[in-house]
């Protein structure tokens, strides 16, 4: 599974290809750094690079891809199995039509709910800026390539999913990013199912997490819902 994070590695945080990748889950402090990683199995994770992932992407039988910014009180093992039910539950709907990303941000590892949602909130929000890298690289690399010899850019339309608290990632860069996608129609992302932060939309509800031990994946209802083109 490919996946997005800005939570610091043990490791230093200048990217090396193919090396393992392994979370501080003790430390929840937002990175301004970015990794691009894929989840290898329980625990198991190598950095791929912005550039091998973007072409992975791209590679894929997928019309679309599915950005899926997690809520509070959820560490990376808590989210990759939500991910992997979210996923089977697109393909049950349509096969190869979205592929969900996830984008990990760090959540507090402390004991109690309630220590932990106030101290995610802070995460949340400083994460927006990293959020905001993601976004413009997936633009810049798509508009680069226009330009290459026998250029086929990449045209899959990017989605975003941020549930719960994950809508404070989201909230805080989209002032800045909306500049740049004026004037590109077609390539703004799209907010389909997002809920308000830190509440519960009844209408759309998330994947199964830590905290959320009920199915609370995309309602199919949601999914077959037609999305208007732009």
């Amino acid at each position: 599974m490919l996946f997005i994070t800005n939570r610091f590695p043990r490791q230093s945080i200048k990217t090396r290809i193919h090396r393992n990748f392994d979370f501080d889950l003790a430390n929840n402090a937002a990175s301004n750094s970015v990794f691009f990683c894929e989840r290898l199995g329980h625990e198991v994770y190598e950095e791929i690079g912005s550039k091998r992932f973007l072409q992975r992407l791209k590679a894929a039988r997928h019309r679309q891809i599915l950005i899926y910014l997690h809520g509070d009180s959820n560490l990376p093992e808590d989210v990759f199995p939500a991910v992997e039910e979210f996923q089977a539950l697109c393909e049950a709907q349509e096969p190869e039509e979205a592929l969900v990303v996830p984008l990990i941000w760090p959540c507090d590892n402390d004991m109690g709910a309630v220590q932990d949602y106030w101290d995610d909130q802070e995460s949340a929000d400083l994460s927006g800026f990293s959020f905001a890298r993601v976004l413009q690289k997936f633009l810049a690399w798509r508009e680069l390539e226009q330009f290459e010899e026998n250029a086929a850019p990449c045209l899959k339309r990017i989605n975003l999913l941020p549930h719960s608290m994950g809508n404070r990632v989201v909230v805080e860069p989209s002032p800045a990013c909306s500049s740049r996608w004026t004037g590109c129609p077609g390539s703004a992302p799209r907010w389909p199912f997002a809920s308000p932060p830190a509440t519960t939309f009844p209408a759309t509800r998330a994947p199964a997490t830590r905290t959320a031990r009920r199915t609370d994946g995309l309602s199919r209802r949601a999914m077959a819902a037609p999305v208007p083109e732009r």
